[in-house]
């Protein structure tokens, strides 16, 4: 089911490309003899046409791969968090209530010992990174 899928998300990024008709230019422009540069140039740049078509099919299988793989998982996933339903929930808020605590405690420890070693405005500047006085910048 999923490589009958693939094969028409081929057949449509092909016609969305516009492999076909890339590939039919192509054809009318380099089976002739080419003694002009004018018509020398039209053929690679043709040639160069049907390369970008070529990529443009390719990128568009890869995702429509990708957004199938992706839409599989997170169906998967749905389930599973559905399955653990309000206790996941709960554990989850829990653990980032806890580490949200931890890093406010790091930040008024900082703080805290910042404001007794500098004046206000010293310390402000130092919190937002504009005076870190290390000795190394100036060297």
């Amino acid at each position: 089911n999923k490589e009958k899928a693939l094969i028409k998300v081929g057949i449509l990024a092909q016609e969305y490309c516009r492999q076909d008709l890339m590939g039919n230019i192509v054809a009318s422009l380099c089976d002739l003899d080419l003694v002009a540069p004018e018509d020398m140039v039209a053929c690679v740049q043709a040639n160069m046409g049907v390369q970008g078509a070529d990529n443009c099919v390719d990128d568009s299988v890869h995702l429509g791969a990708l957004c199938a793989s992706v839409c599989h998982h997170t169906t998967q996933f749905s389930r599973r968090l559905k399955q653990c339903g309000a206790l996941g929930t709960s554990v989850l808020t829990v653990l980032v209530v806890i580490r949200s605590l931890k890093i406010m405690q790091q930040c008024f420890a900082a703080f805290s010992h910042h404001s007794v070693s500098t004046s206000g405005s010293a310390m402000l500047g130092r919190e937002l990174g504009f005076d870190d006085n290390f000795d190394t910048d100036s060297e």
